[in-house]
């Protein structure tokens, strides 16, 4: 962006931004992370501790200056994040938007450095992205589009290095260019006849593979670990590592076209224990996975891990978790978020995988 540009944008928005306070719009800040309670959120080699500000399910708010109800949260982006935005039942038009210095699209206000809308027409799903800068919509990109109405699905947007990537299901669906800086986005909202389950923005770091990270605390009894990913073709491993240097839980992905490519197993003073091969690949080249680990080892060495919303499997590890392990994720793969949930109850873990 060049120079002139940027004051332009400096001096249009910073009226909206002291105009719009919380006597006129009590907009709250929007979460990082998808667990109900308390969680450890991956940054840099080390994890960050958060603990829910904002009820797990959202609320829409009434917006006087559009005669709307919206989704609207407060929320700076940068690059490496992704917002995600889950409903169990998408209506027949719906729209997110980034924006800049006001809250919700207002005529010759602010600026929408992207507009995603869904639509379901006689001619087929549509998807389109646009942005609004200086009161003017830009190029529109519009691609056919796999959602459908009152199925339930989640939209995310990725912001990469020159674009965002918008993605449904973990599906690539647009690619947009930044048409702003990142650093002006200090809103985000979802509007349209739309019931939201899950809104935050997730991914507080550029991942450096093969990534390394300390627990803080300790993996224990009831915590959830939450990877989300991109993943290649060579396949990629998660392992689990106790105080000990033992592998409490190996999670490995072989090759995505073999039609068995997950493997569980564990290692104890050097030595393997027998793998457990699962059934069937819920991966694809390019899709965007979630993979839950849930630490059931109270009594017992167990693990259970889900992808998705697939149980894979509930493992028998050879050795258990203790104080100051390590989470460690090497291959081909794209991380997008890593997050430990803190003490979760299995109704908790069934909502967050089978919402």
């Amino acid at each position: 962006m060049k120079w002139f540009e940027a004051v332009f944008l400096a001096f249009c928005l910073l009226p909206f931004c002291s105009a719009l306070g919380d006597d006129d719009l009590p907009i709250l800040v929007m979460d990082e992370n998808m667990c109900p309670d308390i969680a450890w959120v991956a940054d840099g080699d080390s994890f960050r501790f958060m603990r829910r500000v904002n009820p797990f399910t959202p609320s829409m708010m009434y917006v006087k200056e559009v005669n709307q109800w919206a989704y609207i949260y407060t929320h700076t982006f940068q690059k490496g994040q992704t917002l995600y935005v889950r409903s169990p039942d998408w209506s027949y038009e719906c729209e997110i938007n980034l924006m800049a210095g006001t809250p919700v699209i207002v005529e010759d206000k602010g600026v929408t450095a992207l507009h995603v809308k869904q639509t379901f027409v006689a001619g087929g799903n549509k998807i389109v992205a646009n942005a609004c800068v200086r009161g003017k919509w830009l190029q529109q990109v519009t691609v056919d589009s796999s959602l459908r109405p009152e199925q339930e699905s989640e939209i995310s947007i990725y912001a990469a290095d020159e674009k965002f990537v918008v993605r449904i299901n973990g599906v690539k669906m647009i690619e947009y260019p930044y048409r702003v800086s990142l650093d002006y986005i200090n809103y985000v909202n979802a509007m349209g006849t739309i019931h939201l389950y899950q809104m935050y923005v997730g991914g507080r770091t550029t991942f450096n593979m093969p990534y390394t990270g300390h627990i803080p605390k300790e993996f224990a009894n009831n915590d959830v670990i939450i990877f989300r990913g991109v993943p290649g073709e060579g396949g990629f491993t998660i392992n689990v590592y106790s105080a000990r240097d033992d592998i409490v839980l190996q999670f490995n992905v072989t090759s995505l076209s073999q039609q068995q490519c997950i493997e569980l197993n564990s290692q104890f003073n050097g030595k393997w224990a027998e793998p457990q091969r699962i059934d069937g690949c819920p991966f694809a080249v390019g899709k965007e996975f979630k993979i839950y680990i849930q630490n059931n080892s109270n009594r017992v060495n167990y693990f259970t891990t889900y992808v998705d919303t697939k149980l894979i499997s509930t493992y028998n590890a050879s050795t258990k978790a203790v104080m100051n392990a390590r989470l460690e994720v090497t291959g081909d793969v794209s991380p997008r978020d890593l997050t430990i949930c803190v003490m979760m109850s299995p109704r908790d873990t069934n909502t967050l995988v089978l919402s």
